[in-house]
């Protein structure tokens, strides 16, 4: 197998002590983050350190609500980023940080703290942000390119959705630990997975 992405991504990972799996909902495609989940890993136990909705400074898109139902008014007495953002830093800082889109939601990162017009954060820097896309993706499509969108790549790799509320923060983080944990395990060959 010739998967760079993947490798590199499993090595890694299963070097560190205790990672991060961490997930956001948007206000939009370019937007702030509105619901921000942020999931410990040691080893197997998964603990919740940080799961809220944020008060946004514009408006939510409409076509955004439709996916991951968070609204205004669920947000209105929810913290603003300003008043969270030192906590995530300092959650963040010097550790592994995977996230199932890392591009994206970097990017939210530095949107929001624009949003508010603070100054540009080097999020890059704060944490090792890893993106568990391009490794599951490397893993399935050796020899051909798709991105598997994280439903997908969970229904294929046989993981349970049963108790996973998609496309909210905290659901889609606990599913993108499970996706690495998967992940984790085919590189140490306690898992099979028939490579289409």
């Amino acid at each position: 197998m010739s998967s760079s992405n993947f490798l590199e991504f499993v090595k890694e990972v299963s070097t560190q002590e205790e990672y991060l799996v961490l997930d956001t909902e948007t206000s939009g495609l370019k937007g702030e983050i509105v619901e921000l989940s942020i999931v410990s890993y040691k080893g197997r136990k998964e603990t919740v350190i940080f799961d809220s909705t944020l008060k946004p400074k514009k408006p939510i898109d409409p076509d955004s609500i439709n996916v991951h139902h968070v609204t205004e008014e669920r947000c209105a007495n929810s913290p603003t980023w300003p008043n969270v953002v030192e906590k995530i830093k300092r959650l963040m800082n010097g550790k592994l940080v995977v996230t199932y889109n890392a591009l994206f939601d970097r990017r939210a990162f530095h949107h929001t703290d624009a949003s508010w017009g603070l100054p540009k954060t080097p999020w890059k820097e704060i944490g090792k942000w890893r993106c568990a896309m391009y490794a599951t993706s490397d893993l399935l499509c050796v020899g051909r390119l798709r991105w598997w969108k994280l439903s997908d790549a969970a229904r294929y790799l046989e993981l349970d959705l049963s108790d996973i509320t998609l496309h909210s923060s905290l659901g889609d983080t606990i599913l993108a630990g499970r996706v690495v944990l998967a992940l984790l395990d085919f590189f140490r060959g306690k898992r099979s997975i028939g490579v289409s």
